[in-house]
């Protein structure tokens, strides 16, 4: 992937959420078979899963802030969960959503997951 397309795809990923996030409860298709088994904690872990390789991926790539470049995988992991986290207890003030404890364990899930496997590859990568 090309430097730049990465980092403008990263930022419109996290727009995306932030959209999806926000919108009306009623704006967003409903699901029967008991939810699914929970469909939507899977979109949040999918959600956040992606947005924390991309941000690693972003932050290794880009060169105008060096300091990015340290600790790359605790900084998106923070990042990523306080924007969860934010994003979750914004959806009390929206129409039709709540705040829930479980899609904050999803969100944070999703997080932590791909940071394992970078850690891992860019461990053995080293060896």
């Amino acid at each position: 992937m090309n430097k730049k397309f990465t980092i403008v795809f990263t930022w419109t990923w996290v727009l995306i959420i932030l959209v999806l996030y926000l919108m009306s409860g009623k704006a967003i298709p409903q699901f029967s078979f008991s939810s699914l088994f929970q469909i939507d904690k899977l979109v949040h872990f999918t959600l956040f899963f992606v947005l924390s390789w991309l941000l690693v991926k972003s932050f290794n790539i880009q060169t105008s802030y060096p300091a990015l470049k340290i600790n790359t995988i605790r900084k998106a992991f923070l990042i990523s969960f306080l924007y969860g986290f934010t994003l979750e207890c914004l959806q009390y003030f929206v129409p039709d959503r709540n705040f829930d404890l479980l899609d904050i364990v999803a969100n944070t899930a999703g997080t932590f997951f791909p940071l394992i496997f970078i850690k891992k590859k860019s461990s053995a990568e080293k060896v």
